[in-house]
């Protein structure tokens, strides 16, 4: 009786350490650290900047823009950072903070949104074939740690002008903003003022084409 008793006794308590084991696994999130989804913080490039007073220059025809392109690593809606003082060729996830739509598409709308501020602003199945096309590829959006507790939003793009299959312009754009706290907020507004410093040099160059 004592060894039946016994056997019963390890039996219940291997099958309440796996229950407690499935319970940790199922109340973790998909990016890990115990975190729900529910508890996600979800950041987006907030209110269009004030323009200081000072009219925009206006833009001589309307531009077709395209949808922002950008590889794999950068089309969901991922918040991803670089530890570069420790390891500049891998990049990490915050486990409990996303964009609320993928870099991209936040681009996108940002873009035609301070396009329509100075002229007018097509869709990309939108205008003939005169109207000239705005294509616009991502090749960064990262918060960069340069030292343990000091990062900066970083932005790379680069521009293409077409009219048709003819090429008239491409140029390259690089921003950066310092982050005002290590963390994924401080990252989401540094990296929403990188993205309007480099929409702004990117507006600059655009109105300076000979459309």
């Amino acid at each position: 009786m004592r060894r039946k008793m016994s056997l019963s006794f390890r039996l219940m308590s291997l099958a309440l350490a796996a229950l407690t084991a499935l319970a940790a696994l199922s109340g973790c999130s998909a990016g890990g650290g115990g975190r729900t989804a529910a508890a996600l913080a979800r950041y987006d490039f907030g209110a269009l900047p004030d323009e200081g007073g000072t009219p925009p220059v206006r833009l001589a025809v309307a531009i077709r823009v395209s949808p922002v392109a950008a590889p794999p690593a950068l089309s969901s809606d991922t918040f991803q950072y670089r530890l570069r003082y420790a390891d500049d060729h891998q990049m990490h996830v915050y486990a409990s903070s996303r964009w609320t739509e993928p870099p991209p598409q936040l681009l996108t709308a940002r873009l035609r949104d301070q396009i329509a501020r100075r002229g007018h602003v097509l869709d990309s199945s939108d205008g003939g074939p005169a109207v000239p096309v705005l294509k616009v590829d991502l090749d960064e959006f990262t918060q960069v740690f340069d030292k343990p507790g000091v990062s900066q939003g970083v932005i790379r793009l680069r521009a293409t002008l077409l009219r048709g299959s003819t090429l008239i312009a491409q140029q390259s754009f690089v921003a950066t903003s310092p982050s005002a706290s290590a963390d994924a907020a401080g990252g989401a507004h540094a990296l929403s003022l990188a993205s309007d410093s480099a929409i702004g040099q990117l507006l600059a160059w655009l109105a300076a084409q000979n459309l």
